[in-house]
């Protein structure tokens, strides 16, 4: 786990995945971490119940003595701590199960490696699957970690029927991880998007753009839209709700860019229709976001606006808001009795110090 950590924290730093992007992985691989050690029972802080037993069982048959196993079954062990049932095990493994993990290059395990073998499944058939598979001399702690995420052989074969060939073991456990399985793909490719990458295929997961996800956005009239930007969209938050909501406001609004741009610099439906309310019929979305980015608000409007006969434009308002010019600065060159003051005339003031526009 520690060095899945580490590669996600190096691929951020190379740039290879962004700041936000590597914190959802952490925060995938924590929860994985908790389910890890919920599996393992935090070694002697819970007793074996007969919920844990029956996920034992399976996994214990082929590595414990015969008698060992049966006492299992019979729920002889029931209510032990887990640290009395791992040296349980490890008095009653099976010889033929150490020759034989002996024999695959097993022969020098830990008894934590060994312990985390049986509870985990990791078993000579298994190891055999991987190595008919081609994967062959894997360490220890990934076979566990292979086992603990379920990495099976049914599940590397899967993935090879839906068109994915000799996947590296750390993008198995990524994929084992993120959820990603060989029917979500097939989705995927029954939806138009073939052959993609496994790197975008666990991108698509991280950032939940699921068939469904896609679905909504079809409905909308947004079809054929290319992974990356369906994983911006998901990055985003720009749902098919914010979208029908704006254009329930301007029709005219439709590129999807344009709703990206709005999300990543706060522009919502509500603030839309402030600003139209008060009379603005905003003429581009570079407008918009313009005035979101310098903070152009309705109260500040209103403000600006009180202290004039006529309603100043956007590009004026926008300027004010560039050189910090608020209602106080106005109302202050005003005691101080600065004549015609046009909104020129107060930038101007502003950019040079009033003093020098007094009359």
């Amino acid at each position: 786990m520690k060095k899945t950590r580490k590669r996600i924290l190096k691929q951020v730093a190379a740039g290879k995945i962004s700041a936000e992007q590597g914190e959802k992985l952490l925060q995938e691989l924590e929860r994985d971490e908790r389910r890890s050690d919920a599996s393992l029972s935090n070694f002697g802080s819970n007793v074996i119940t007969p919920a844990n037993l029956k996920n034992l069982i399976p996994k214990l048959a082929p590595a414990v003595t015969e008698e060992f196993f049966e006492a299992m079954e019979s729920g002889a062990y029931l209510g032990i701590t887990w640290q009395e049932f791992k040296e349980l095990v490890l008095k009653n493994i099976n010889p033929d199960y150490v020759k034989e993990l002996t024999r695959l290059g097993y022969g020098d395990l830990t008894d934590n490696h060994t312990y985390e073998f049986v509870i985990f499944g990791v078993n000579p058939e298994y190891i055999k699957g991987l190595q008919k598979r081609g994967y062959k001399e894997i360490p220890e702690h990934k076979l566990i970690e292979m086992a603990i995420h379920r990495v099976s052989l049914e599940f590397i074969d899967e993935m090879e029927a839906v068109g994915y060939e000799d996947i590296p073991i750390d993008t198995l456990l990524e994929l084992r991880i993120h959820q990603v399985s060989p029917e979500s793909i097939s989705q995927y490719n029954a939806m138009g998007y073939k052959d993609l990458e496994l790197r975008k295929l666990i991108e698509m997961k991280i950032h939940r753009i699921l068939p469904e996800f896609i679905h909504s956005y079809e409905k909308i009239g947004y079809k054929g839209l290319p992974v990356d930007k369906l994983i911006e969209l998901g990055i985003h938050k720009v749902t098919p709700e914010f979208i029908s909501n704006f254009r329930k406001i301007d029709p005219q609004i439709s590129d999807i860019n344009d709703f990206i741009e709005m999300r990543i610099h706060r522009v919502s439906n509500e603030f839309y229709q402030d600003i139209r309310e008060l009379g603005y019929d905003v003429d581009s979305i570079k407008r918009l976001l313009e005035m979101r980015i310098h903070r152009v608000s309705p109260e500040f409007i209103k403000d600006i606006n009180g202290l004039f006969s006529e309603d100043l434009s956007l590009e004026t308002l926008i300027e004010f808001r560039i050189h910090n010019i608020n209602k106080d600065y106005i109302e202050i060159l005003r005691d101080k009795g600065a004549k015609e003051l046009t909104p020129e005339r107060i930038v101007d003031a502003k950019i040079h110090g009033f003093l020098n526009y007094f009359d």
